[in-house]
């Protein structure tokens, strides 16, 4: 996939890498993310704006069905968590001025529950 656009809790836009796992742009405009994609993804005008738009709609990516407004948001801030753990998830949250997202909290404590999943089935190996 490589970058999704997606919508800040304040409704600003963002692009989230699916490389690095993390966000590679915040704070931008409509305009900013349209100039983004096509000079950092090199996309067609027609392709940029359409994957801006995506991301102000919430489409879930890779289909055509409307997010709960922040799904897309959700959904990166708890790949970070996973691949790059709760202190880079907080210092990332604090660095894009959303420290107090209502939704953090939830987020960490599943990731936390995975993670306690994870170490339980690892166990000893079965003769």
């Amino acid at each position: 996939m490589g970058n999704v656009i997606l919508k800040q809790p304040d409704g600003k836009l963002a692009s989230f890498s699916t490389y690095i796992d993390d966000f590679v742009m915040w704070d931008s405009t409509e305009e900013e993310a349209v100039e983004y994609c096509l000079t950092e993804l090199d996309l067609g005008r027609k392709s940029a704006r359409q994957k801006v738009q995506d991301g102000l709609n919430d489409l879930k990516p890779l289909t055509v069905r409307p997010g709960t407004g922040l799904t897309r948001w959700d959904g990166a801030i708890k790949t970070i968590a996973v691949v790059h753990g709760e202190k880079t998830l907080r210092e990332r949250m604090a660095e894009m001025g959303f420290p107090d997202y209502p939704r953090l909290e939830e987020i960490i404590k599943e990731y936390a529950r995975a993670e306690e999943r994870e170490e339980e089935d690892v166990g000893e190996p079965t003769p």
